[in-house]
């Protein structure tokens, strides 16, 4: 996901369409691996009983990005350049990075027995590892 983010520098910065083109496919080829395997990643960080809500906002922004960014972004390059559509998007891209690593990180096995936390892991919560 990082990576998509870094390609919105060369698009605010591009000179010609040919440029455009090219890092709005890369950013947007970085990102499409996360979609797909963020539903599974959503289910395995919360138990079944409080799996819903979190399912429900996730599966909301594909909904909700296709219908709020054009609103944004029309609102941007009414009052400023075209570039600064992909400042903002940098910008909310970079403030996301930080949360979602930190919650990665807590509920990732290897994080957790490295720092000795183990024996309060996810099989304790009743999740297991493999489900089945």
């Amino acid at each position: 996901m990082q990576l998509t983010i870094v390609w919105q520098i060369p698009t605010a910065l591009a000179q010609n369409i040919e440029t455009i083109i090219i890092t709005r496919f890369l950013a947007g080829f970085s990102g499409a691996a996360f979609l797909s395997v963020s539903g599974g990643s959503i289910t395995d960080m919360w138990i079944k009983e409080q799996v819903s809500w979190p399912m429900v906002i996730y599966t909301l922004g594909p909904f909700l990005g296709p219908t709020i960014g054009p609103l944004v972004g029309g609102f941007i390059n009414q009052h400023v350049v075209w570039r600064w559509t992909f400042y903002v998007i940098l910008m909310w891209g970079g403030l996301e990075v930080y949360p979602r690593k930190m919650r990665l990180m807590t509920v990732y096995r290897p994080f957790l027995c490295a720092r000795d936390l183990c024996a309060g892991s996810l099989e304790a919560e009743g999740q297991t590892s493999q489900k089945t």
